[in-house]
């Protein structure tokens, strides 16, 4: 869930992150932007140019970095649905 206390901000220190590719920087602010409902990799390669294997690169490195964690939701044992929040820090 986004923080209240900094509504629509990007944390700086994702942005100044040398670790992190500026591809899954701009995957992140995605997944930041839709921290209510989270966002689905397709959701994510729907909005932009970038390939389905691109976006899954990026979310596998926000995954690896600590910074987004998957979600799965499951109804009768079964998935239903799934997606990525943003679980980084927001200072």
């Amino acid at each position: 869930m986004r923080d209240p206390h900094l509504p629509g901000m990007i944390p700086r220190h994702l942005l100044e992150d040398t670790a992190i590719s500026w591809k899954a920087k701009g995957v992140a602010v995605y997944i930041i932007d839709k921290a209510e409902q989270g966002a689905t990799g397709d959701m994510i390669t729907a909005v932009g140019k970038e390939s389905r294997d691109a976006v899954y690169s990026a979310l596998k490195e926000l995954e690896a970095s600590g910074l987004i964690q998957r979600v799965v939701k499951r109804v009768g044992g079964k998935i239903a649905s799934g997606g990525y929040i943003w679980v980084g820090s927001w200072e």
